[in-house]
């Protein structure tokens, strides 16, 4: 069990339409490598989807989106600095 107070439900699945987008970007009639970022705001606002890092547009699946919560990333950038150690624990 996630313990993470800022962690996000593993059950809930990313817009259906954010991976067939990604899909299309990562054609290689559009891209060259097909491995940027994508990113979408929730419909409820209060999350955001992310692609992770390593894997392909035109190949990935609904687990290589993560979903973050759009307070906590905000709560992140202020205050100034953060070392690696803060982010950590975030």
């Amino acid at each position: 069990m996630n313990t993470n107070p800022n962690a996000t439900s593993s059950d809930r699945p990313p817009p259906g339409d954010l991976l067939e987008l990604c899909h299309g970007l990562g054609d290689p009639e559009y891209a060259i490598i097909g491995d940027g970022n994508v990113s979408a705001l929730s419909h409820d606002r209060a999350t955001f989807w992310v692609k992770a890092s390593g894997c392909s547009l035109a190949t990935m699946a609904a687990q290589d989106l993560v979903e973050v919560k759009l307070g906590a990333a905000l709560a992140m950038l202020e205050g100034g600095e953060k070392s690696d150690g803060r982010c950590g624990r975030t």
